[in-house]
């Protein structure tokens, strides 16, 4: 890994796998940003709004086209996002924390810990 190419991470496993935030995930995360219980487990702990969404994965596109990913990792189960990975910063230096947010039909059947272990 280079200085300042960013984090760069996908990983498939049993019919399961993690990718980088693309263009086409826009309604995806409409509807897991926009589910209030799920965002309660996540950022400020509210819903974003349908409107900001397409501009927030613009940005995270662009970002990792860039080589400054966010860390942002959609999780996937037969080919089908469900949930994504975040690598957040801490106020420590060099302390950081991953928190993950999956669809309540993925929610109980060991993904988040399986992508996060791997």
């Amino acid at each position: 890994l280079e200085l300042g190419t960013g984090l760069r991470v996908s990983h498939q496993g049993d019919g399961w796998a993690v990718r980088e935030t693309r263009s086409d995930d826009i309604e995806f995360y409409r509807n897991l940003l926009g589910n209030t219980e799920i965002a309660k487990t996540v950022g400020s702990g509210s819903p974003v709004s349908e409107e900001d969404i397409p501009n927030l994965v613009n940005i995270w596109v662009t970002k990792f086209s860039d080589g400054n990913p966010t860390g942002r990792m959609i999780l996937e189960k037969n080919d089908e996002p469900v949930g994504f990975a975040l690598l957040i910063s801490c106020k420590e230096p060099g302390k950081g924390e991953i928190a993950r947010a999956l669809i309540p039909e993925a929610q109980g059947q060991g993904l988040g810990k399986a992508a996060l272990g791997f």
